[in-house]
């Protein structure tokens, strides 16, 4: 079977759709993001595998952002997007989508 992959947008607070993306169309996003960049693509690409992964396997993209999954998933004001977009920037080094 095709490899696929969760993606999805946020704008507001609310919880985000997920919406499963094949290898193309991740591939799509990858080159529009990387020539046009965060805002002209209007797209954030965050890897969610842990640091040791990512280190063993490389990057999904030059410019993607790594946030692990267990770090997303935390409940109340330590979970990544529970923080303002100051705190989340400072721990994590980019902008908040």
């Amino acid at each position: 079977p095709p490899r696929r992959y969760n993606m999805y947008s946020s704008s507001s607070s609310e919880v985000p759709p997920i919406n499963r993306v094949q290898m193309d169309v991740f591939s799509d996003i990858i080159d529009e993001y990387e020539s046009l960049g965060r805002e002209g693509s209007g797209y954030v690409v965050i890897d969610v595998r842990g640091e040791d992964e990512v280190a063993f396997t490389g990057k999904v993209s030059p410019n993607a952002h790594t946030l692990p999954l267990p770090l997303i998933a935390k409940e109340g004001e330590d979970g990544a997007f529970n923080m303002d977009e100051e705190e989340f920037e400072e721990t994590f080094g980019f902008a908040k989508p």
